[in-house]
């Protein structure tokens, strides 16, 4: 059995939990054995659904250190060698008391401290090991890094969009959650007589609270949905995107789709600034430091994506020569040759 510990909730947003789901389904195709384990029953719903077993410890997220006594109890009654653990509010203590009943595969993008790991994925693009070196790894942790790794779901593997000459569509999102209200100042902006005729497509996640008052907004240029599962269906009617970095921007890029990207949390800020180093996506700042600054140079970036034919064709291509789609397949086989290997 293989454990994966992950949370998700109105504060983290679903994005661990999604990419974890990705990995999951990996490892189930591979014919292992998976268990969810979390803090609360946020997930339990998904997860059953998709055929996995999930345990909840019924503790608060941010206190890993509390759960260290239960969690070794249930790795050990389930019979878990293995886990999968994808949080930032691990401690070292947490780390080294799981790491003396569990290979531990951790994924990463803050490098907080040295993390004891048999297996460390960052899948930031770009990531190279000399931002570990100081930490002094033992020779024998193994490092996964950059976009070969990230874990998105199967259909954005295969799932391409062709570059149109003209702009008809747009896909916005700013992920689980949107606690600095940029749909609403976006679709305000995108209102404008210039983007008639251009559909937008809005998706917001399971915790984003205004989609009544959104929901009010839709007309035949304005489509909304919330939480939904097939997202890239989505996607793939839209010729340019709007969205928070994280994992959906990997989504986007996978498919193809041009895309104008910001942030607005620190996990976001290394990924998106280098894609838009190598022309892969547009990055317009932190709307945490500036929201009217960075609104305004999406909607600037708008008008040039749908003016500049040329200039969507090239960063589609970039983006589908650097993100293919596979990497939650590449983890899973990971994983499973660890589980061999115990």
């Amino acid at each position: 059995m293989i454990g994966i510990r992950v949370d998700a909730n109105e504060e983290i947003g679903m994005g661990h939990f999604v990419r974890c789901l990705a990995v999951a389904n990996q490892l189930k195709s591979l014919g292992e054995k998976v268990m969810f384990i979390s803090s609360d029953d946020y997930i339990k719903e998904k997860v059953e659904k998709d055929g996995f077993n999930f345990v909840s410890l019924i503790n608060k997220y941010y206190e890993k250190d509390s759960e260290i006594d239960i969690l070794i109890c249930l790795l050990k009654k389930n019979n878990i060698n293995t886990l999968l653990l994808d949080s930032y509010e691990v401690t070292e203590l947490y780390m080294k008391c799981l790491h003396e009943i569990v290979r531990i595969i951790y994924i990463d993008d803050i490098n907080l401290f040295k993390y004891l790991a048999d297996v460390i994925i960052n899948y930031t693009y770009n990531t190279e090991f000399s931002i570990y070196e100081e930490k002094k790894y033992e020779k024998n942790t193994k490092f996964c890094l950059g976009s070969r790794y990230i874990p998105l779901r199967e259909e954005f593997a295969y799932n391409k969009i062709e570059i149109k000459k003209e702009v008809g569509a747009i896909f916005i999102t700013t992920g689980g959650t949107d606690n600095y209200n940029i749909i609403m100042e976006l679709i305000k902006q995108l209102s404008a007589d210039e983007f008639q005729g251009i559909t937008k497509y809005i998706v917001v996640g399971k915790f984003y609270k205004k989609y009544d008052e959104l929901k009010i907004l839709e007309n035949d240029f304005l489509k909304v949905y919330q939480n939904i599962s097939d997202i890239y269906n989505i996607m793939k009617k839209c010729d340019i995107a709007i969205s928070a970095g994280g994992t959906t921007v990997a989504e986007l890029c996978a498919m193809g789709i041009p895309t104008i990207a910001f942030s607005m949390a620190d996990n976001q800020l290394e990924g998106t600034k280098a894609y838009d180093k190598d022309g892969i996506i547009i990055y317009t700042g932190d709307v945490r430091n500036d929201k009217e600054k960075v609104v305004l140079k999406i909607i600037e970036n708008v008008r040039t994506l749908r003016e500049e034919y040329k200039l969507r064709k090239k960063m589609s291509l970039k983006s589908n020569d650097i993100i293919d789609g596979y990497g939650a397949k590449r983890i899973a086989k990971l994983i499973s040759e660890v589980e061999t290997y115990n």
